[in-house]
């Protein structure tokens, strides 16, 4: 039986190029210094053809469409199409634009996406991540980050609750004073921060369970019965002196 192998064509082009006419299934190498245009043929002549570039430059090549524009995932959706160095980008032609049918290698360029690593920006932002400690060379910080050391959106809680850093606790005590758990594995520098909503804590204490840790040098429950109270206990770092009043009472 005679035995065919399937054999995909290439060519490598260097600088400004304007391809007249598509070979179905080509790939192209782009080659040299980046900054160039490849002009591809038009969509609406060469129906379900499909061509692929790999950019091999030291920058970015753009693929131009005489008709139509480029759309599909991560297309521009309009008529030049961005292919950063290391990428491989394949086309297909509908009839009237380009559809952009895979991506792979080089830089995702995108303007959403999900991430599980670390994120790498263009330019002078820099790359965070969970567990980014501020300084002058990081310019975003995470929600996590921030939410830990500067607090969380207020919320009101009127029943018991275990508290984790950053929380910050809008008590209405009106219904019956109720019992707080401060976090039980805190780090140096967590705060909670509390606030009498109902400004009846002298009628209907809150109590604050240190939850194995000190609160003022005190292996004890923290109970606050001064109406209107607002305060803010930062953990010290140690099982004793514990949690510490920052401010407020």
């Amino acid at each position: 039986m005679a035995r065919y192998n399937t054999v995909y064509q290439t060519t490598s082009v260097s600088g400004n190029q304007t391809l007249s006419a598509p070979v179905q299934g080509l790939t192209t190498t782009v080659t040299g210094a980046g900054g160039v245009t490849i002009t591809v043929p038009s969509p609406v002549l060469y129906v379900g053809y499909t061509q692929t570039y790999y950019n091999a430059t030291s920058g970015a090549v753009t693929l131009n469409t005489p008709s139509g524009t480029f759309v599909g995932p991560a297309s521009s959706g309009t008529a030049n199409q961005n292919v950063p160095t290391g990428t491989t980008m394949t086309i297909t032609a509908d009839g009237a634009n380009y559809v952009i049918a895979n991506i792979e290698g080089g830089v995702l360029v995108a303007t959403t996406g999900t991430f599980s690593g670390n994120v790498t920006m263009n330019g002078t932002t820099n790359a965070v991540s969970a567990s980014h400690v501020v300084s002058a060379n990081n310019d975003i910080i995470p929600l996590v980050y921030l939410q830990t050391n500067y607090g969380k959106a207020w919320q009101v809680i009127s029943s018991g609750y275990t508290a984790v850093a950053g929380d910050r606790l809008m008590c209405n005590t009106s219904g019956g004073g109720f019992t707080v758990n401060l976090p039980p594995t805190p780090s140096r520098g967590d705060a909670v921060h509390f606030i009498d909503y109902s400004g009846t804590f002298n009628t209907q204490n809150l109590t604050v369970n240190n939850n194995g840790n000190y609160i003022m040098r005190q292996n004890t429950t923290m109970t606050v019965s001064t109406a209107g109270a607002a305060f803010q206990l930062v953990y010290s770092g140690a099982s004793n002196p514990g949690w510490l009043v920052a401010q407020g009472i």
